[in-house]
């Protein structure tokens, strides 16, 4: 071991730790209920496993159980809120990158790794990610801990720390499957410090580790079913509402805001390709081979993809940085077109000096035009202040939360739902558009649920549910019309111990 390595490598992880906490506490986040994309969704999910743990088997859900159920138990366990999943992610990346500094044992150092944090956080889709209860970080710093667990520090791991590298890696896998993109990266950095030999003799323990953790967390979860795990995912590519036409890769990849990670990572990428990559390099390059492999089959690719992207960029650009930043220290007189110093394989490499002046600059300049400016911008556009729920309604579904037991909303009300504390039955908590892409589910079988279950209020949008016919005539011989308001519509089962006491009953009309 190497204590100056390891203490480099600590430092990193409390670097990131301390901003995103300061950034935590400043912006009070911990009662937010948007700051990722789908952060409703996750704490939906995890609302209902504090309430009805006993209930798991009957929840339809397209992702493992892992991050749901833990976050859960620390909720039971210290106190309910979004407080908790969020410190989960933030204290997941800050591991990633303490991982990332011993994984390179010094390669890059403070600045690389400090500059690398600096482009992802100077995005929104980095930053918001980095604070939210959204499932893409958590898993990927796993996989990233994983990966450093068997190629980090000096001396080569032993059949305990192999295991325990791949148990780290089931775990993540039991986050979100997307970590997968990043084994690439750990296939090509063990091949390189170890060789093929040095890997065959590694991969029983790692294959015990890995096989026990994820046999052992299929069995923890209340379900695991293939065809909810991969093929909704698959089957949706195949159903996606007509009109509905995402950002490809591309265009999402080369807007503005992305400028400064997309240079720095692609200054990374030639020099990583020209010199020899470092171990982090290596790692990096094998997890954007992984990202691209998924972009070409994900389909829609959501915005928030793009982080798949950004964290192996920024840690190519953050270390080639770094190197033109040394190269301009070592240069002297005597150089007047090139400017050398020693690289990580013990041999010098040059760099031409404008390009140790420009290229640090123009990513600066960049950086401080849009990834300072979006980091403060996405900052104070996120906290409890920020919410599109509706604050009449939230007071409404408070209001009836004592007399119910569910209570379904549309798509567009996840927030109400969350904030007011009430949920949808157990086998429509999860409801994303790729459930009714995939055909498994329908209007005729949701009013089968709604109606099985006894679910005595809904809150539906009038454009989604109540603008089909079929279930428009089921509704209103099973429900009333309790309040509606803009777009947003209160429904109360006929049968049910729900009432408007105290609530002023209106409508506007809509």
């Amino acid at each position: 071991m190497n204590p100056s390595r390891d203490l480099r490598a600590l430092a990193a992880g409390a670097l990131v730790l301390t901003v995103l906490l300061a950034c935590f506490w400043w912006r009070d986040l911990g009662t937010a209920i948007y700051v990722g994309y789908d952060d409703p969704w996750e704490l939906l999910k995890i609302g209902f496993f504090v309430r009805h743990p006993e209930l798991g088997a009957r929840v339809w859900n397209d992702q493992p159980w892992l991050h749901t159920l833990l976050n859960a138990w620390l909720c039971r366990s210290i106190a309910p809120g979004a407080w908790i999943p969020r410190l989960f992610t933030i204290a997941s990346v800050a591991a990633m990158w303490a991982a990332v500094g011993w994984m390179g044992r010094g390669v890059p150092g403070a600045l690389g790794l400090t500059t690398g944090f600096l482009l992802v956080a100077g995005t929104d889709t980095g930053l918001r990610l980095m604070l939210s209860t959204m499932l893409e970080p958590a898993s990927m710093a796993w996989a990233v801990v994983a990966a450093a667990l068997l190629c980090g520090g000096v001396a080569g791991p032993g059949p305990f720390r192999a295991a325990l590298s791949g148990l780290v890696m089931a775990a993540a896998l039991h986050i979100k499957f997307t970590a997968a993109i990043t084994v690439p990266g750990m296939v090509f950095l063990v091949l390189r410090r170890y060789g093929w030999r040095g890997a065959l003799r590694l991969l029983p323990a790692w294959m015990t580790g890995f096989g026990a953790g994820f046999v052992g967390l299929v069995w923890a979860s209340p379900s695991f079913r293939w065809d909810w795990l991969l093929a909704s995912h698959w089957e949706a590519r195949h159903g996606i509402e007509s009109g509905f036409e995402p950002p490809t890769p591309l265009e999402i990849l080369l807007q503005v805001e992305n400028l400064p990670w997309l240079l720095a990572g692609l200054a990374g990428l030639a020099w990583a390709l020209r010199t020899g990559a470092s171990p982090v390099e290596t790692f990096a390059l094998g997890w954007l081979a992984g990202a691209s492999a998924f972009a070409c089959v994900a389909r829609p690719w959501w915005y928030y993809y793009q982080y798949h992207f950004l964290v192996p960029a920024s840690l190519l650009g953050g270390g080639f940085l770094e190197r033109t930043l040394a190269c301009l220290g070592a240069w002297g007189p005597g150089a007047r077109t090139e400017a050398r110093f020693a690289g990580s394989h013990g041999g010098r490499f040059s760099l031409p000096v404008w390009s140790c002046i420009l290229v640090p600059a123009t990513v600066g300049a960049l950086w401080l035009g849009f990834g300072l400016t979006g980091t403060l911008r996405t900052l104070m556009f996120m906290g409890p202040g920020f919410t599109p729920a509706q604050p009449l309604v939230v007071q409404m579904l408070r209001e009836q939360a004592p007399r119910i037991r569910w209570c379904y909303g549309s798509v567009e009300y996840l927030a109400e739902l969350v904030q007011a504390g009430v949920y949808p039955p157990p086998e429509l908590l999860v409801m994303s558009p790729k459930r009714l892409w995939s055909g498994q589910l329908n209007l005729s079988r949701l009013a089968h649920i709604l109606e099985s279950t006894g679910t005595e209020l809904l809150l539906l949008h009038r454009r989604r549910e109540p603008a089909d016919p079929n279930f428009a005539e089921w509704l209103h011989r099973r429900y009333r019309m309790w309040e509606s308001m803009g777009d947003a519509q209160i429904w109360i089962l006929q049968s049910s111990g729900a009432s408007d006491a105290g609530v002023p009953v209106h409508s506007d009309g809509s």
